[in-house]
């Protein structure tokens, strides 16, 4: 145990280092943690207020830059492209993404430059410019093996298997899809793997491959009941419902398409909940549930609205439609067509 004598030069060490470096010290770390309090508050606000969390997590990336801080500029700069996407300004988060992706790209950082390019092509695939994402996409596969970072590396090659799956190239959007589940597997990522899962069972039925579809989607099922994921067991149910609804089964698909709703309706994005709606509505059509089909059809409209998603708009109101034709109500349904087809053309 020291002495009082110990204790005191021990005290008097202390304030001659804080008077050497201690200030600027001092202030650079309480500098950081503002940051940190900033990007917090930020997140928080993602959701319910786009427009504030955009103010904060620009105060918070100017002070990060300010002081060289690498994690805060990264997290407050993708912030600001999540607030302005949020807020339905796609250009102008990639404007954002594109500042960070210089300044890493400067630094030869590959871990933050694989995630801009990443989270880049992410809302290129929203706004449907797919041949531009996996340009995007190519550059960040690169970024992401340099940096030895496999979690990522998985998901870009699951993004650039969807965009491929979208413009109907199969075989490609499959091949990156195995690669997707072959890291997700060697990395045991069992909710990953689950998630692939879905999209390989999607290739199989677009290529009329039902029965190995299914074998995928009763894995996908087995892992979303094992892990009790309301996420995935979404998924499982509309993955099986669309399966069943191909092999000619509607009442099952029907009932599988109402689980995955069920599951659903907790979620924050308004688009998964309008796919189903949409789902049950088609299904209903086919039984001429006329009324029942519509009120679906119409509650996946609003979500697409709340969600700012105008392509799921339009083909929902292309579904609503066709109801209205088969109705004879020829008035609604011109009026949805004509909405449809000046976002869709």
């Amino acid at each position: 145990m020291l002495n009082p004598k110990g204790i005191l030069y021990i005290k008097l060490f202390i304030v001659f280092i804080l008077n050497l470096f201690g200030n600027d010290f001092y202030a650079q770390n309480t500098d950081t943690n503002s940051v940190k309090h900033l990007t917090n508050k930020a997140e928080k606000l993602l959701e319910s207020n786009p427009e504030k969390s955009l103010q904060i997590s620009s105060r918070a990336f100017d002070l990060a830059l300010k002081l060289n801080f690498q994690r805060g500029i990264s997290t407050s700069c993708l912030l600001m492209s999540k607030s302005l996407e949020n807020s339905g300004e796609f250009d102008q988060a990639i404007l954002q993404l594109k500042k960070g992706l210089s300044y890493f790209q400067k630094t030869g950082d590959k871990n933050n430059e694989a995630q801009y390019l990443y989270e880049i092509g992410s809302i290129l695939y929203k706004q449907d410019e797919l041949i531009e994402q996996i340009k995007t996409l190519q550059p960040a596969l690169l970024a992401a093996r340099k940096a030895n970072n496999k979690s990522l590396l998985a998901d870009i090659y699951n993004s650039i298997g969807k965009a491929n799956g979208v413009m109907g190239n199969l075989p490609e959007a499959l091949n990156y899809f195995l690669q997707t589940l072959k890291i997700r597997e060697e990395l045991k990522d069992t909710l990953g793997m689950g998630k692939v899962y879905v999209n390989i069972g999607l290739v199989h039925i677009k290529e009329g491959n039902l029965s190995d579809a299914k074998k995928y989607y009763i894995k996908l099922l087995g892992i979303a009941q094992k892990q009790n994921d309301t996420q995935l067991l979404s998924y499982s149910y509309s993955c099986l419902g669309s399966l069943y609804s191909n092999l000619g089964n509607d009442i099952k698909a029907l009932e599988l398409h109402q689980k995955a709703l069920k599951y659903k309706l907790n979620f924050k994005n308004k688009s998964r909940i309008a796919e189903s709606h949409e789902d049950i509505g088609q299904l209903l059509q086919k039984q001429k549930k006329y009324k029942q089909a519509e009120v679906h059809f119409k509650e996946a409209i609003d979500l697409y609205v709340q969600d700012q998603n105008p392509i799921g708009k339009a083909l929902a109101q292309s579904n609503i439609a066709n109801l209205y034709t088969e109705t004879h109500k020829f008035d609604l349904a011109e009026k949805n067509l004509r909405e449809s087809l000046s976002v869709l053309q």
